[in-house]
């Protein structure tokens, strides 16, 4: 739920318009105040308003950009995570963020801080949920890539054997355990890739 401000109030009265140029003002990094101001007070609007009022809500704004912006930030650095690791970078990341709250959190609380014993709980089943988690990624990160090796070792005997293409790829699929008639791939319905 968002507070209420003076300004919100006098806005409400305004024309579209009108709200749409104070935003516009407010959107800008270098308006100051007195900018807010003068506008507030030009003629034909002559408002009344205080500068604490103005300061008030330009500061609630601004902290609201500064959020939006920061999930923004965040939301780009996954989505690159993604792109470069795939899904499995992304967990993983996932994972290194929530770690890195939660030794945040520790590191802010103070020496004499006390946790009673159900957080306490609580924060050491998380911490102990997070490292089973990276544990399990990385156990399945090294079968897979063991199951490659062993994909790729298969593969190039078949070749050098003379094995056609398509028996080639079916071989490193099983391998994979990656089904027969996988989008893409010889034995698909609809044609071959």
């Amino acid at each position: 739920m968002s507070r209420k401000y003076k300004v919100d109030e006098l806005l409400a009265e305004l024309t579209a318009e009108e709200v749409q140029e104070y935003k516009a003002i407010l959107r800008q990094p270098a308006a100051t105040i007195d900018d807010l101001l003068e506008w507030f007070a030009a003629p034909g609007r002559d408002c009344k308003i205080s500068r604490g009022a103005v300061w008030k809500h330009r500061r609630n704004y601004q902290d609201l950009l500064d959020g939006v912006r920061r999930s923004a930030e965040m939301a780009r650095a996954f989505a690159d995570v993604a792109r470069s690791g795939g899904v499995e970078a992304l967990g993983e990341a996932s994972l290194a963020r929530f770690q890195q709250l939660m030794t945040e959190k520790l590191l802010q609380m103070d020496a004499d801080e006390q946790l009673d014993a159900k957080e306490l709980r609580q924060l050491s089943m998380a911490m102990n949920a997070a490292a089973n988690t990276r544990q399990r990624i990385e156990a399945v990160k090294l079968d897979y890539e063991k199951r490659q090796a062993e994909a790729l070792s298969k593969a190039e005997k078949l070749a050098g054997s003379g094995a056609t293409g398509s028996h080639v790829v079916e071989t490193i699929k099983r391998a994979l355990g990656i089904a027969p008639g996988t989008p893409g791939t010889p034995g698909m319905t609809g044609g071959e890739a």
